[in-house]
């Protein structure tokens, strides 16, 4: 599979109607107001299924290098993690029941200290506030 294709398929999963509908609430009461709700709730199971898909997409990002600057250049890693990193923490001290505790998030983490290095190696324009907007409005 190309590059192009992979991101594609990336970018495909963060669009599904349920991925935006979690995204519209986690803009609305944040990834902590989530993750305070009871574990049955719809907003709590939201928050678990944002985080999945991004752990989801740093496993196959991680495994392919060649894959990961072309991520980092058209996909929010840090806007995502800086975002739903307080409800994380939250869920980590008390993770649901049905997952025992297999609730770490340990891919989107190396992810995101992946994407940080990367950034660092950047221009300061490319950093602006202006471009890490780009592609939040995907989630």
């Amino acid at each position: 599979m190309t590059v192009s294709s992979e991101l594609s398929n990336l970018r495909r999963v963060r669009k599904r109607a349920k991925y935006q509908a979690a995204e519209r609430t986690r803009r609305r009461i944040k990834a902590a107001g989530m993750a305070k709700k009871p574990p049955t709730s719809k907003a709590y199971r939201q928050l678990l299924l944002m985080v999945d898909v991004w752990e989801r997409i740093a496993t196959r990002v991680r495994k392919k290098k060649a894959l990961m600057s072309s991520h980092f250049l058209s996909s929010p890693v840090g806007y995502m993690w800086n975002n739903l990193s307080p409800g994380i923490k939250i869920i980590q001290k008390n993770p649901p029941k049905d997952r025992g505790q297999k609730f770490s998030a340990k891919q989107f983490r190396m992810l995101n200290t992946a994407y940080r290095r990367w950034l660092k190696h950047q221009t300061p324009k490319f950093r602006s506030a202006a471009k890490s907007g780009m592609g939040a409005q995907f989630g």
